[in-house]
């Protein structure tokens, strides 16, 4: 063989080599390979024996789902209903009159439940109203409550403020250490005292025209304001915020 035919033979070897190992670095990884999930990160039922949760199906807004009976979750506040500064956050129970819910007393947030019987109708899409029968695993006593008020992910236990106000209402204290001021909804500035506990409803929408790269947070906080004491919103940094209930 000639010595520039060898030449040539050992140049197309080197490139193949070489775009083989290319192809072996870039190579995006399969399904099956080590990927975290959601599914895995959440904090779901802490009783035992209990099906794996979906925080992406019918958990984290409540409603979305038709199918309750059997499922271990908890009884949370919604929409701010049941959300006061001064007293423990508690839900309205109800008991069931023919074709009527009538409120019955109140039950603790963070309630865990198992659903016994549900009675649901179909709102858009896979959005549902109605009511749960539930039975605190503790007390075993049974009591009915809105769909909505229904969670199976402990969300107020997410060390990530942003996940935690995504999935549901809970209570944060604000301690100034960002940049950037609490806002009302024209964009002022709220001087909110440090160790002010606030009301954490949910994260800035596009509505409120607040920058939400900046003001993630939309909270409630009870203060002295310019017509007398009272709720009022506020948006926040996500890291003058720490969860505390």
């Amino acid at each position: 063989m000639k010595a520039a035919t060898r030449n040539r033979i050992l140049s197309l070897l080197v490139v193949v080599a070489v775009l083989s190992s290319l192809h072996s670095c870039l190579r995006k990884p399969s399904n099956n390979e080590d990927q975290p999930t959601a599914a895995t990160t959440l904090p779901t039922s802490s009783t035992e024996n209990t099906t794996a949760v979906d925080p992406y199906f019918d958990w984290y807004v409540r409603g979305n789902g038709s199918d309750f009976v059997g499922k271990v979750g908890y009884v949370v506040t919604y929409n701010k209903k049941g959300c006061t500064q001064e007293s423990n956050w508690v839900i309205p129970t109800y008991v069931k009159d023919k074709q009527f819910y009538n409120e019955s007393g109140t039950v603790p947030h963070k309630t865990e439940v198992r659903v016994v019987e549900q009675d649901l109708e179909h709102s858009t899409h896979s959005y549902y109203h109605g009511y749960l029968l539930v039975e605190d695993t503790t007390s075993k006593e049974q009591f009915y409550i809105n769909v909505h008020n229904f969670t199976g992910i402990r969300y107020w236990e997410i060390a990530d403020l942003e996940t935690a106000a995504r999935l549901g209402e809970l209570i944060a204290e604000f301690n100034q250490s960002s940049d950037y001021y609490p806002v009302d909804y024209k964009n002022r500035k709220v001087d909110i005292p440090d160790g002010t506990h606030i009301i954490v409803v949910g994260l800035t929408g596009i509505r409120s025209k607040i920058d939400q790269n900046t003001h993630q947070i939309e909270a409630l906080v009870f203060k002295e304001w310019s017509n007398g004491y009272g709720s009022g919103t506020v948006f926040y940094n996500i890291d003058d915020l720490s969860i505390i209930y």
